[in-house]
């Protein structure tokens, strides 16, 4: 019963006054020929809530008939078990403008986009007339507001709304809307599809791009303290050593019953799920790493497993390649 009154998730934003700050100066920031924000950050690190935080804040934000107030409209990517669906975020975003004000064009253009297939529009004028009408679409529904577009989890984009959202980058130059596009930067593999399409916006189109960190211990602290009744300092230690300043990891692991070790299966699926992509012999390899401990000798884990060199090497490199493993700067382990 002592438990009963603690909260497992934060009931403020902690330790992200100074990204909510630059995020916020970002938005109302007048750089026309800069639309685009970006805001990354791996797994559980605290993206979406940022984007709700500014989401409120802008609610908050005074307007006028010469300045209105910012209207914010979000969409989040999907990942699917198979296939992809495209414009998804798009179709969220075209279903909030519906609630506001359905037009003929906006519901024609919606069935539209729910009708296609995975494959998309097809021919490269087909699309590129496809990405007008949604732009238009966009603009006209807008009407003289700032216009405010967020799209979330940006790493389980299809091409089409990759495509989509270079193309909108260039076309929103000189306008008053803004495109702010949040991912996990630890689900960005060397081929990956949105690496490609996050260098080319950087290269002139990004206004802000805006990495979040891991929480500092103080931080830490402080969120322990926000989610209730874990007054004991060992407890309250290993925390902070285990989530590595991660919110999600915090929140999970103070929920733990009293007295449990192991991972949450919150936690667990999320960290799981970076494995799953990969071949069997980099899974074995990074589960000698685990034995090894944080610092990793190549020669050593050969050893562990009796694989030959160019195995060893080769795994490794897959897993850098996927932000499981981090080299030294020593350059040797």
């Amino acid at each position: 019963m002592a438990d009963m009154g603690r909260r497992f998730r934060s009931a403020r934003l902690v330790g992200r006054d100074r990204d909510l700050a630059d995020l916020l100066d970002a938005v109302l920031r007048v750089d026309p020929d800069r639309p685009v924000i970006l805001v990354s950050g791996e797994a559980g690190i605290g993206k979406t809530r940022l984007l709700g935080e500014l989401v409120d804040r802008l609610a908050e934000t005074p307007g006028d008939t010469a300045d209105p107030k910012p209207l914010v409209v979000r969409g989040s990517c999907l990942r699917l078990t198979a296939g992809d669906l495209p414009f998804a975020p798009i179709l969220e975003i075209l279903d909030a403008f519906g609630h506001r004000a359905a037009t003929p064009e906006l519901e024609g253009l919606r069935g539209r986009l729910a009708g296609e297939g995975a494959e998309g529009v097809g021919s490269a004028q087909a699309r590129t007339m496809r990405f007008i009408e949604i732009h238009n679409t966009l603009v006209e529904a807008a009407g003289d507001a700032r216009l405010v577009i967020v799209i979330d989890d940006l790493h389980w984009a299809d091409q089409s709304t990759l495509d989509l959202l270079l193309f909108l980058a260039r076309r929103l130059r000189g306008s008053q809307l803004v495109l702010i596009a949040a991912y996990r930067s630890d689900e960005l593999h060397r081929r990956h599809p949105l690496r490609p399409v996050a260098a080319e916006l950087s290269r002139g189109f990004v206004r802000e791009a805006i990495d979040l960190a891991p929480l500092d211990g103080d931080a830490v602290a402080e969120q322990i303290a926000e989610l209730g009744a874990l007054t004991n300092p060992d407890v309250a230690q290993a925390i902070l050593d285990r989530a590595q300043g991660n919110p999600f990891y915090v929140e999970e692991l103070v929920a733990l019953e009293p007295g449990r070790s192991t991972l949450p299966a919150s936690v667990r699926d999320v960290l799981l799920a970076r494995l799953a992509i990969l071949d069997l012999v980099t899974v074995r390899v990074l589960g000698a790493c685990a034995v090894v401990g944080r610092d990793v000798d190549e020669s050593l884990v050969g050893e562990l497993l009796e694989f030959d060199g160019p195995s060893i090497t080769e795994a490794l490199s897959t897993a850098v390649d996927h932000s499981i493993l981090v080299p030294a700067l020593d350059g040797r382990s």
